[in-house]
């Protein structure tokens, strides 16, 4: 008996993975022809390594990012669970917003003081990239802010 044939369904890629799923493809097929040219064995397998630390320098710079990031949030800690313990045994809806409210207050303080830092240096040497500093501190502000609501 012949075995009923079943259409393969493929998952087209969305516009944003898709293209760059495109070019990483295109990409470690390049490198693998290169090698696979140059070399008679183990080109598939020096292909794969090669292209999996490519792609660990290219994310490398966000990883260091992420780092900072977090070890900043590390250092907020002690004062945002201090926060939480205050309201540790408060369940009401006023109590919660209270600690939200407090928690977010903490948080534009020690912006607010990292923006006036900033500013002041900025006054004194008139330098942009002390301005580039400024906005990336609101940037990673935002980002800390967005891990931080997710992460509960």
């Amino acid at each position: 008996m012949r075995a009923a044939m079943i259409p393969c369904l493929r998952r087209q890629p969305g516009k944003i993975v898709g293209p760059f799923a495109d070019l990483m493809g295109k990409v470690y097929n390049l490198l693998f022809e290169l090698l696979h040219s140059n070399t008679s064995a183990g080109s598939l397998g020096l292909a794969i390594i090669i292209f999996t630390l490519i792609v660990k320098l290219i994310l490398f710079p966000l990883m260091v990012k992420q780092q900072k990031s977090s070890f900043k949030m590390q250092a907020l800690q002690p004062e945002l669970m201090k926060i939480r313990k205050k309201y540790e045994g408060k369940t009401d809806q006023m109590s919660q917003q209270r600690m939200a409210f407090e928690m977010q207050e903490f948080q534009k303080t020690v912006l607010q003081s990292e923006y006036l830092d900033a500013l002041k240096a900025y006054h004194n040497t008139g330098s942009v990239a002390e301005l580039a500093a400024l906005f990336k501190k609101e940037q990673d502000y935002y980002w800390n802010e967005c891990q931080y609501f997710f992460a509960e």
